[in-house]
């Protein structure tokens, strides 16, 4: 995806703004609990419409879930990474239908702010969005 500079007279909007993706450890592989992944609707007016423009999935590295295999670290302990897709639809709906628990290979990734809800809702978390993923 590319990268555009900004104007510092421009409108800042947290939403729409990808962060250095060097800045972070992004892992090659996520383990996603596909029982867990929720679509992400299109708002037409300020309410939500049938179409799906994206689905919001939890993963968790590939070697901090070998240590949750191997019993090395409770997996009650281990904060999942969110995740949103904007692709690969047919393959989230097969592995949704399938209740999976799979590796996958995200495509294309970026840093973006994440909205948390709560008591002082704001953009207070990172989320990884992906173009798409393929199942490992």
């Amino acid at each position: 995806m590319a990268s555009n500079k900004m104007k510092l007279t421009s409108e800042l909007s947290l939403k729409e703004m990808a962060l250095d993706s060097s800045q972070f450890y992004i892992p090659k592989k996520v383990k996603v609990d596909f029982t867990q992944v929720r679509p992400r609707n299109k708002y037409k007016d300020g309410k939500a419409t049938d179409i799906v423009e994206g689905y919001m999935l939890s993963g968790i590295d590939e070697r901090t879930a070998q240590a949750v295999e191997q019993g090395l670290i409770d997996m009650e302990d281990v904060k999942t990474i969110t995740i949103e897709a904007l692709g690969s639809f047919d393959e989230i709906e097969q592995a949704m239908a399938g209740a999976q628990l799979a590796f996958v290979e995200l495509l294309d990734t970026r840093v973006m702010a994440q909205w948390v809800d709560g008591r002082n809702p704001g953009y207070k978390g990172l989320k990884l969005v992906a173009s798409g993923l393929k199942l490992l």
